[in-house]
């Protein structure tokens, strides 16, 4: 199908892969709760072989796309492909499964989000701020939900990987080390733009030539690798 299949498109799917353990809570919780280190081991390595068999399909998927819808959009591509030119009872077992990843995702977003906000805010003047991100964000993705199931199945896990350079950081702090407040801030309204640029285009979705949620990552990353190296250096010092 015309772009979905380009370098940046391959890069953005490896990259939101690899930092899935780290962005999705419901993996990172059943990572961090084993009993021992080889247990982890052995759960991790599950759980590629997993995915590994979930993305498969995906090619041969493609494939038949490229043959038979080769001008279509992406979003048009994945409903005639896995809707329309399916039997009804595969049809309807599709959209109950786009559901469930809808449903599964929306939650992740949010609650990856949620569970980074520190309990110092409560102590500033705007601390119902981030009851306001989480409110619009809520919106945002029920509009989604029923008018682009499709669309927010497939690019929700891209969206919540724009949160891993935060959750990594927290992972690799010491006890009683806690982040700014501008880091959370700066994630969160990442994610919160990416949200904005799927659901209009009041946000380009493509910045001088490069997917939007690649620069966000980026971005996010250069802050977070700023703010721990800083941190390292003045505990070395």
């Amino acid at each position: 199908p015309t772009g979905l299949l380009n370098t940046q498109f391959l890069l953005v799917s490896f990259l939101t892969i690899v930092l899935m353990p780290i962005s999705q809570p419901q993996l990172f919780a059943r990572f961090t709760v084993m009993r021992d280190e080889r247990s982890m081991i052995e759960m991790v390595l599950g759980m590629s072989v997993f995915v590994f068999l979930i993305i498969t399909p995906t090619i041969a998927i493609g494939m038949y796309g490229a043959i038979n819808y080769p001008d279509l959009s992406a979003s048009e591509f994945w409903v005639k492909t896995l809707v329309n030119d399916q039997p009804e009872i595969i049809g309807a077992l599709v959209v109950v499964g786009l559901i469930g990843a809808a449903m599964s995702t929306a939650d992740s977003q949010l609650f990856a989000l949620e569970s980074e906000v520190s309990p110092t805010i409560r102590t500033y003047s705007f601390r119902k701020f981030p009851i306001l991100i989480f409110a619009i964000m809520a919106f945002g993705l029920a509009m989604l939900s029923s008018s682009e199931l499709l669309l927010l199945a497939t690019a929700s896990f891209a969206g919540t990987s724009l949160l891993a350079p935060m959750i990594l950081l927290a992972v690799l702090s010491r006890d009683g080390e806690h982040p700014p407040l501008l880091i959370p801030v700066i994630c969160g309204a990442s994610l919160l733009i990416y949200l904005i640029s799927l659901l209009s285009g009041f946000v380009p979705q493509m910045i001088f030539e490069y997917r939007l949620e690649l620069l966000l990552l980026f971005l996010n990353t250069i802050i977070v690798g700023f703010f721990y190296s800083f941190r390292e250096q003045s505990r070395i010092a």
